[in-house]
């Protein structure tokens, strides 16, 4: 029997950067669901990633975190 399984890493570029640029977190935030959702990985694994963002993340994505 085999099992098949996605991997998927992601660099979430931290999220201290100024609510007035193109990279601020609020700008970037539901893209970066959007992308995660499509690609629907059996694991996601992030860089960069400050506590909150991960919470985020968790809150939007389905499955277990």
């Amino acid at each position: 029997m085999s099992v098949s399984i996605s991997v998927m890493t992601f660099n979430l570029h931290e999220g201290d950067q100024p609510s007035d640029s193109p990279n601020s977190w609020e700008k970037r935030k539901d893209l970066c669901v959007s992308v995660i959702t499509s690609y629907s990985p059996t694991i996601l694994c992030t860089q960069q990633g400050l506590k909150w963002q991960l919470e985020f993340l968790q809150q939007c994505l389905p499955g277990d975190c």
